[in-house]
């Protein structure tokens, strides 16, 4: 059985041997091959849906389903695949529960999760704002990656101004 790391390395293998194809085939090439292996995790998709059926019709079904998601590889082949047995909302408040208890002097709290996957915390107490922005951010994406933006109340983060920046490569000529 492969471990985290090793599991994590084939991930980023894969990830770059698609990148790769990407560059190599014309865009007709890639979609099909897009196709292709999105056929081939559905049908992995299936197979662990008729899993999780076969282990939640026995005795040790809620044992399995503990295990099943305290495994971070299992946990997010269940979330990719919209199996998870565990709701959005419990994922986000657990990994906001575990992060608030590694990050000393920092109060975190789920105020929500709001329409579309929008989930607001409320942050107090840090002295490096910035870091515990982005290992808020961090935390909820792993714990549920369905989630499509995250609003931190309380974290006074300066944020990069909206719009274009020019940078100039030459210096402007003076007019004399």
């Amino acid at each position: 059985m492969a471990n985290d790391a090793e599991l994590i390395a084939s991930a980023d293998e894969i990830e770059q041997l698609l990148d790769e194809l990407r560059a190599m085939l014309p865009p007709a090439g890639y979609d099909r091959v897009v196709q292709v292996v999105q056929r081939v995790v559905g049908l992995y998709a299936q197979g662990l849906e008729r899993m999780l059926g076969i282990a939640r019709a026995t005795d040790a079904a809620q044992v399995f389903e503990d295990r099943a998601c305290a495994d971070e590889l299992i946990a997010s082949l269940l979330v990719l695949h919209g199996l998870h047995p565990q709701p959005t909302e419990l994922r986000v408040e657990r990994a906001i529960a575990l992060l608030a208890e590694r990050v000393d002097g920092a109060k975190l709290e789920l105020v929500g999760i709001e329409g579309e996957g929008v989930v607001r915390v409320r942050a107090t107490g840090s002295s490096t704002p910035q870091l515990l922005d982005r290992m808020i951010r961090r935390a909820i994406e792993e714990a549920a990656p369905e989630i499509t933006e995250v609003v931190i109340d309380g974290l006074a983060v300066p944020r990069a101004p909206e719009g274009l920046v020019q940078i100039r490569t030459r210096p402007r000529e003076v007019d004399r």
